[in-house]
Order: structure tokens, then C-alpha cells, then sequence
């Protein structure tokens, strides 16, 4: 469970990584475009708080990994 008290200071780029991080669902399959690295960090802290399952695949040159 996450906790609820709000933070006394965030960045925007946190609050933005938190925003991302909500809309993953356990188990959702995920990709982004290369240089997004908010969107990672968004999707990692899905993984590391509420989505372990979630598989992210990333974009880099002209394959998936």
C-alpha cells in the first residue's frame, strides 16, 4: 500500500513520474519511444510499488528488448 501523507516538497518531473506510475495496472504490457526517460521512471516505480508483473519494453534502434 502507498501512503497517503502528502510530501512536503516534489519536483514536477516526480509528480509527472507519479502520474504515469498510477495508470500502470499488474500485468499491463508497456512501451515507450526512445529519450522518454520520465515515462521510464514512471513505469518503474509502477514495478516497484504496485505492478510487479508489468512487462516494459523498450524501444532502442530498430529493436524491442
Amino acid at each position: 500500500m502507498m501512503p497517503t501523507q502528502p510530501a512536503d516538497a516534489y519536483t514536477i518531473d516526480e509528480l509527472i513520474a507519479v502520474c504515469i506510475a498510477r495508470q500502470v495496472r499488474d500485468g499491463d504490457v508497456l512501451a515507450h519511444g526512445l529519450a522518454t526517460p520520465l515515462v521510464a521512471a514512471g513505469y518503474v516505480l509502477a514495478q516497484r510499488t504496485h505492478a510487479p508483473n508489468a512487462y516494459f519494453a523498450s524501444a532502442v534502434g530498430q529493436g524491442v528488448t
